[in-house]
């Protein structure tokens, strides 16, 4: 008869998506959690029966996912939530709202910013973050407080901002934030550039150069807009990701984010060079800025992930509304409703996300996967009842519903309570920050 074992946690939930690529759902099975990391997935009554731990979490109705994983964010502009809505769509609103952000922009404002942030991704059942903002070793320090994984994409651009002088000056920023990261478990980085019409060409050389000697990927959001295209063709001649190619950023390393605006020769170019696509539906909608055809994409071979953006323009930071709001353009952008199912939607939230990581242990709970998931309670009003758990969680579900979220095996968020973070005094430092630096 097999010894009984000693592990760290065992978690026992109603249903457990062990891999969303596989379309792996199980019922009445456990996790067995030991050094972060998943060592089993076993029958309920067995790991009851083998297993012994220090922790047990009993989940009688619950789903519990891999953690999700958000691949666009600007965290700290939670504090600009609900400042620019429904503008009007003119050059000069557009250079106030530049100008109102410069001008609040600080170190502080993103470490108020962040806290608020990361509360909201970890009740959203977020368990990693792509970050593109200022400051990003603000934001690096904070996620490691928060026990939350992170991936930086330090800031480049030509602009000067309350981070930066110039863009070489955002180069030399950039790198050491690379360095002070390097080999850091939960925080990795890489590049996030401007979209390309902003640049110059030496700078898209400079930043392809050195992300291909370090290996670090680069993030861009790339023809985001018909005009941007337009613009691109006038002034140089080729469209951005023509421009871009020719820099030698197209690469398996390169995230272009949105990518709304694509004529045939196009969506050949993104195939060809194995690009991976980022899609942030509910930003790109509020601005009008474009459908994005993340179905045809996936068909095609591309990773597809989903990202919340800048919360100036989504007002939330919830992954589960995103994808809610994707499934749905998605099948209208596809004239089909089988088009971004509630399954690959959640593919977009885990499996996806983790393979343009470059993470093969995050993104599913198979053993030997860090044990980053995500428990959500399905006998809500809102849920009731059951039929099939995935779509509950994708079209029935709230966006901020966990109830247990674990990163590398530590519960980071217990029964809808934050752990490491004080939601009331995050609350509170964001209200302060508002009244004292925005006049309502």
């Amino acid at each position: 008869m097999p010894e009984i074992q000693s592990v760290d946690r065992i978690i026992h939930p109603r249903w457990l998506v062990t891999d969303s690529h596989a379309r792996r759902l199980l019922e009445h099975h456990s996790l067995v959690v030991a050094q972060g990391r998943i060592v089993d997935v076993c029958p309920s009554t067995v790991a009851r029966q083998f297993y012994r731990a220090p922790w047990v979490h009993e989940l009688p109705h619950h789903l519990v996912v891999p953690g999700l994983i958000n691949l666009r964010t600007q965290a700290a502009t939670v504090l600009f939530r609900g400042l620019f809505d429904d503008p009007s769509e003119t050059r000069l609103d557009a250079q106030r709202r530049q100008t109102l952000e410069r001008a609040l922009v600080s170190e502080d404002m993103v470490r108020v910013g962040v806290e608020l942030a990361m509360a909201e991704l970890l009740r959203g059942g977020q368990t990693c973050f792509a970050d593109n903002y200022l400051f990003p070793d603000r934001v690096g320090d904070a996620a490691l407080a928060a026990g939350l994984r992170c991936h930086l994409n330090v800031p480049i651009t030509m602009q000067e901002t309350a981070w930066s002088r110039h863009g070489e000056d955002a180069l030399r920023r950039g790198l050491n934030t690379l360095d002070r990261f390097k080999g850091n478990r939960h925080i990795s980085t890489g590049f996030g550039i401007d979209p390309p019409q902003t640049l110059t060409d030496s700078l898209l050389h400079k930043v392809a150069t050195l992300a291909a000697e370090l290996g670090a990927p680069v993030q861009m959001p790339v023809q985001c807009t018909a005009s941007e295209r337009a613009e691109s063709l006038q002034r140089f001649g080729q469209t951005s990701l023509e421009r871009l190619d020719q820099a030698g950023l197209l690469t398996p390393e390169f995230q272009a984010v949105h990518v709304t605006h694509l004529t045939e020769a196009d969506y050949a170019l993104l195939i060809a060079r194995g690009v991976h696509v980022i899609h942030c539906p509910i930003s790109e909608a509020k601005r009008h800025s474009g459908l994005a055809h993340s179905q045809r994409l996936l068909d095609a071979g591309l990773n597809v992930a989903l990202g919340t953006g800048c919360v100036a323009d989504h007002n939330s930071l919830s992954l589960l509304e995103e994808a809610k709001f994707a499934s749905l353009v998605g099948k209208l952008a596809a004239t089909d409703s089988r088009a971004l199912s509630a399954w690959t939607c959640l593919e977009m939230m885990t499996y996806y996300p983790a393979q343009i990581l470059g993470r093969a242990d995050l993104g599913h709970l198979n053993p030997g996967a860090e044990a980053d998931l995500a428990a959500f309670a399905l006998n809500q009003i809102s849920t009731t009842p059951v039929h099939h758990p995935i779509s509950q969680l994708l079209y029935a579900n709230h966006g901020l519903s966990a109830s247990e979220v674990w990163v590398g095996g530590e519960l980071v968020l217990r029964h809808g309570r934050l752990v490491h973070i004080d939601e009331d005094a995050a609350i509170e430092a964001a209200n302060t920050w508002m009244r004292q630096h925005v006049a309502c």
